[in-house]
């Protein structure tokens, strides 16, 4: 499989540190961690792409932007014995 690269799996740790007080049932949001990637891809068709002139022609460019954001949902129950 001629041009596909493997990469390994990225590992990624957020943290965040709240302190809250919560009746029990009620929702409490944390949220806003955010990471944004602009990825640019090219793939050319060997020999065709190096032409003169009309390389460009078998060279196909495009371009992603993406954002990616988590937020934690947090739900205390209490559970008696």
């Amino acid at each position: 499989m001629a041009g596909l690269t493997f990469r390994d799996p990225q590992k990624s740790v957020k943290n965040a540190d709240t302190t809250a007080r919560l009746h029990p049932g009620e929702t409490l949001v944390i949220g806003g961690l955010i990471r944004s990637e602009d990825i640019e891809r090219i793939t050319r068709i060997p020999i065709l792409s190096e032409l003169p002139l009309v390389g460009n022609l078998f060279i196909l460019r495009s371009r992603t932007h993406k954002e990616t954001e988590l937020i934690v949902f947090l739900t205390p129950h209490v559970i008696e014995y």
